[in-house]
């Protein structure tokens, strides 16, 4: 019998520390050629989570150069720039954002110089 309670234990607490996990939300593959911008925006945020942005930047001619800056909207129409930034000259990087307190974030990328770049974005919201 005790080790039905053990067992049962065990799975119980398997599927509450699963059903925090999320699976990252892709916006897929944009390419930047020279001076470029793309935007990466997330959907409405309610509740209180820890977010990170994901910035893969792979160079395929040229060398890649430019910045990424993280926004944030109360009303997805006003945006003010949180002072968090990424630079897209190396492989990847990522931006933290620790308990959400708007509704709205995006990421804009703007490229300079002659290049070509690929670039992969996600984000994941994480429970607080």
């Amino acid at each position: 019998m005790k080790k039905i309670f053990l067992l049962l234990g065990v799975l119980f607490a398997s599927v509450a520390v699963n059903a925090q996990l999320q699976e990252p939300y892709s916006f897929g593959v944009d390419t930047l050629t020279n001076a470029d911008t793309v935007t990466y925006s997330t959907s409405k945020i309610t509740g209180k989570y820890d977010m990170v942005f994901q910035l893969k930047s792979a160079n395929v001619t040229g060398t890649s150069a430019g910045v990424g800056r993280l926004y944030k909207s109360i009303d997805n129409s006003f945006w003010i720039a949180t002072g968090d930034t990424v630079d897209i000259s190396g492989s990847g990087a990522l931006i933290s954002v620790a308990g959400t307190d708007e509704l709205y974030y995006k990421l804009e990328v703007i490229s300079s110089g002659t290049h070509t770049t690929q670039l992969t974005s996600k984000y994941l919201l994480k429970p607080e």
